[in-house]
């Protein structure tokens, strides 16, 4: 019987197609030098490509006209594993990201160096 159950579940999940509702970007945003490193995973975003600048010590922006609609748009970011590093990330408006790196509780450009990982997503 749980086989039975088990095949006809993998027939009925095999029929639907799953597509996702949401538009995505997926990329590794590191900053050394003064040169950025963005390795970007994934990017469906229909606006196009995200350019990064960094506007102050520890303060990065991100701008794509139009891109990240307010009540739509959903961010997260990784810190990686050393202790004392945090980003914070936020959609300022409809044109800008900002993500924020710190030491402790002090803006710092050197969590950047190791990069931070985000994931937006815009949805319709």
């Amino acid at each position: 019987m749980k086989k039975l159950l088990y095949l006809l579940a993998l027939l009925l999940v095999s029929n639907f197609s799953f597509s996702q509702s949401y538009e995505t970007y997926v990329a590794r945003v590191g900053y050394n030098g003064g040169l950025f490193n963005v390795i970007v995973m994934e990017n469906t975003l229909s606006s196009g490509a995200i350019a990064w600048t960094r506007s102050s010590t520890g303060t990065f922006k991100g701008t794509l006209s139009s891109a990240f609609p307010v009540a739509k748009t959903w961010i997260v970011s990784s810190d990686g594993d050393a202790p004392d590093k945090s980003t914070r990330i936020e959609r300022l408006n409809n044109n800008d990201i900002y993500i924020w790196s710190y030491i402790g509780s002090t803006l710092s450009d050197t969590p950047m160096i190791e990069g931070t990982f985000i994931e937006i997503r815009v949805y319709p």
